[in-house]
């Protein structure tokens, strides 16, 4: 009897925490794995500093990183520095659900955190600049109108989900050698998607980087390239129009080596 009772209590409270985790996700009913699409917001808090419409905290001492915008402008442009500090890092969710239109990033910005334009459905131009290294988590997250953006050459990581939902149609990847790999679900649901430019530089794409994409979707990239071999394994269209893999991976390779030095 005891052992029937046990039994009976173990399943009640998995049941509970079935429930509790059916609750979690994302506000836009997307679904994934918790560690690639986390079931929460992040909310920007209380800044060190502010000028004007932008909130700041201060980071490693003598930089900026921004946490808030109480603005009503549409056009915005980030800015490069405040009171002798650069600007080096925009926060998560600064603008998450804002009525931006257009958004230009100087060179001072390294790093975009997790959501931070996600849900901005008004949002067409994207001006980002070369220095930019890192795009987290959900960065442009359905920006439903979203339509084209050019990804610097200083461009290292691509995060997890960072243009799932938006309309991108002819998506470049930059050919520098830096940026290795594509994170999981990056273009996920991207309806408008159909023209992606992979170098031999890239090496690793997860097979649910264009799940769900309304159109056919064609991958432009070397011959004998790792992304040929993406296409074939996930019934995608390639277009060997970037040459050899092995010349352009030589060469990315060595262009990384020299700035490197």
């Amino acid at each position: 009897m005891k052992r029937i009772l046990c039994f009976l209590m173990a399943c009640t409270m998995c049941a509970s925490a079935a429930v509790g985790l059916s609750g979690c996700g994302c506000d836009d009913n997307t679904s994934s794995s918790s560690s690639s699409k986390p079931g929460y917001k992040v909310e920007p808090t209380e800044p060190d500093l502010t000028d004007g419409d932008f909130g700041f905290f201060i980071i490693n001492q003598e930089e900026l990183m921004i946490t808030k915008y109480t603005g009503s402008d549409t056009v915005i442009e980030i800015p490069e520095s405040y009171k002798n500090y650069k600007v080096t890092v925009i926060g998560a969710s600064v603008f998450n659900g804002s009525k931006i239109t257009e958004v230009t990033i100087p060179s001072s910005i390294k790093q975009i955190e997790d959501y931070a334009f996600s849900s901005c459905h008004s949002l067409t131009k994207v001006n980002l600049s070369e220095g930019l290294e890192i795009l987290n988590n959900s960065v442009f997250f359905n920006c439903s109108e979203l339509r084209e953006i050019k990804l610097p050459s200083t461009l290292k990581e691509i995060g997890p989900s960072a243009f799932s939902g938006a309309a991108l149609n002819n998506v470049v990847l930059p050919d520098s050698g830096k940026l290795t790999k594509i994170d999981e679900y990056a273009f996920y649901q991207s309806r408008e998607l159909t023209d992606i430019t992979i170098p031999a530089c890239i090496t690793s794409i997860p097979d649910n980087v264009f799940a769900e994409c309304s159109k056919e979707v064609t991958i432009h990239g070397a011959s004998g390239s790792y992304a040929q071999n993406y296409a074939k394994k996930n019934n995608l269209k390639f277009k060997a129009d970037l040459g050899s893999s092995s010349t352009k991976a030589t060469k990315a390779i060595g262009k990384a080596a020299e700035k490197a030095e």
